[in-house]
């Protein structure tokens, strides 16, 4: 009998793990591409080029790091205005469309 069996024949509810993690970034959906497109964009908005090689030593940095990096790239915007920015690229990027990892 498992414990959800072992529950309903007592009537209590079944016991519920502590935490559940969810690492959707690169785990569930491969969201690189937006991100490396949010880049781009304000590096280019603003009169500077953003390569490949840039955009992949962007890749698991912190986003405010990933924004004071974007910031020495010609990016004239205080840190929380280029990560909100970012933020709401990718997110409207998976509005669109979301790439499961296999």
């Amino acid at each position: 009998m498992t414990s959800v069996d072992r529950a309903r024949v007592h009537g209590s509810p079944p016991a519920l793990p502590a935490a559940v993690l969810w690492d959707m970034d690169g785990t569930l959906v491969d969201t690189e591409p937006g991100w490396m497109a949010a880049e781009r964009m304000l590096v280019e908005e603003h009169g500077g080029t953003w390569g490949r090689a840039e955009a992949e030593a962007m890749v698991g940095l912190p986003l405010t790091e990933g924004a004071a990096r974007l910031q020495a790239a010609g990016v004239p915007l205080p840190v929380p205005e280029i990560v909100e920015r970012m933020l709401d690229h990718v997110v409207a990027t998976l509005d669109e469309h979301a790439d499961w990892q296999p």
